[in-house]
């Protein structure tokens, strides 16, 4: 009996059977592509992992997600730095020819072959003109999905999920920055759209007519999904229970939340999905004019936020470096009768350290411990790497001090202490020492 299959698609047809989901965080990208997967699109190696924030899955391609936040570091912002522009790049040039080479890559990758494909995750929307130079270059024509909600919800959705996780969100963490990055991401996002035929989604439409929903955007995407696949979705990934970040009573009464509420207002009152051309969304961009007169002050807001950025990561790595260093002393302090053991523990911490200046502590506390189990040799070359590296207090002065003196190297020792003197005048120890008393 011959098959019935369906012949395999040819193999550059991938390239115009794709979508791109566009919105802004927490405008129910997730659950939209969810929808997109029902009737029939290949999500790619997709993070299936649920939090009390996306209890039925966040349905992000893992790789885009990844890419996207390595692209954005090295721009020196991040997902949550609402002061950050794309458009302020030139992501066709020499400078970005590499990582365009490898999303193109990426995307090959993750979907050739397939019928029919959607990628979403809502740091494309902050770099979407990086992705549009990419997919011009290698020849990839995805069709474009924005979802828009209410950004009075958005900001809502956001604090509530910045209060279960306040390490996490700490740089959004109230309704206004978030306003503020809904504005800056969607005027971004609509000055970079590239083509005629953008399907414009609003939140409510899907969750209060998932069926009727999901039959245009099947009909604009080309598909015919399986019979009964829209009300398993409807079913099974759609709980309105969990539509609980509603407009508040008041709206929002800070700067930000006016800005956003009238330029949600300008994509006027239609529910249904409809296209939106290229001028029409860039003629909604530009009749933000209030918004568009603060961008150029938002200089300083990325990189005000990018440094806190910066220093939470850098505060969390020492947090955890510090905690094996606990583990480490804790080890070594059992092990101080066997000379050999106690010194892999001082080597243990000293490889923690690494070469970073951020990691000095780590280095401190090795010569400290490797002092402190007598391990006099090990210990002077490390208070002296302490030193090295800036920043030494008088008790590291102190440390080299007495680890000289104790190896006989006394002329080293002076010239130490005279040293450290010099750099901490009122340090006791330091005074007496090298001044014919001694070390006590």
């Amino acid at each position: 009996m011959p098959s019935t299959a369906a012949p395999a698609p040819a193999a550059a047809a991938w390239k115009t059977r794709g979508a791109v989901v566009l919105g802004v965080h927490r405008s129910g990208t997730s659950l939209l592509t969810a929808g997109l997967e029902a009737i029939g699109c290949d999500l790619g190696d997709k993070t299936l992992n649920t939090s009390s924030e996306n209890p039925k899955g966040f349905f992000e391609n893992h790789p885009v997600h990844r890419f996207n936040d390595a692209l954005l570091t090295r721009l020196g912002a991040s997902w949550d730095n609402w002061g950050f522009r794309a458009g302020l790049h030139d992501f066709t040039g020499d400078t970005f020819a590499g990582d365009r080479a490898a999303a193109g890559t990426l995307l090959e990758t993750q979907f050739a072959g397939s019928r029919a494909w959607a990628v979403k995750d809502p740091r494309m929307s902050l770099v979407y003109p990086f992705w549009v130079a990419t997919f011009r270059e290698h020849g990839i024509a995805p069709k474009r999905i924005l979802i828009v909600r209410d950004p009075a919800e958005v900001a809502e959705s956001q604090v509530r999920r910045a209060r279960r996780s306040r390490s996490f969100y700490r740089n959004i963490m109230a309704a206004e920055p978030m306003h503020a990055l809904w504005c800056v991401t969607m005027l971004e996002c609509l000055r970079a759209l590239d083509g005629d035929d953008t399907l414009l989604v609003r939140h409510r439409s899907l969750y209060r007519h998932p069926a009727e929903t999901l039959a245009a955007i099947a009909d604009y995407l080309g598909l015919s999904p399986e019979r009964g696949a829209i009300e398993t979705f409807s079913r099974d990934i759609l709980d309105k229970d969990l539509y609980r970040a509603r407009r508040p009573a008041q709206g929002g009464s800070g700067a930000w939340a006016r800005l956003a509420d009238r330029f949600y207002r300008t994509f006027g009152s239609a529910t249904p999905p409809h296209r939106l051309d290229r001028s029409s969304a860039h003629a909604i961009a530009e009749r933000q004019t209030e918004l568009i007169a603060l961008l150029p002050y938002l200089g300083a807001v990325r990189e005000t936020v990018g440094s806190a950025t910066a220093a939470a990561a850098r505060d969390g790595r020492q947090l955890e470096d510090l905690g094996r260093a606990l583990e480490i002393m804790g080890d070594a302090v059992v092990d101080a009768g066997d000379g050999t053991a106690a010194q892999r523990r001082v080597s243990d911490l000293v490889s923690l350290a690494g070469t970073g200046p951020d990691r000095a502590d780590i280095l401190r506390a090795a010569a400290r411990l490797a002092e402190h189990l007598g391990l006099v040799a090990e210990a002077e070359p490390l208070f002296a790497a302490v030193i090295e590296r800036g920043g030494a207090s008088a008790d590291d002065w102190a440390g080299r001090i007495r680890c000289l003196t104790g190896l006989g190297r006394m002329a080293e020792a002076h010239r130490a202490a005279d040293r450290a003197r010099a750099l901490f005048p009122d340090d006791r120890w330091l005074e007496q020492h090298g001044t014919g008393t001694g070390t006590s």
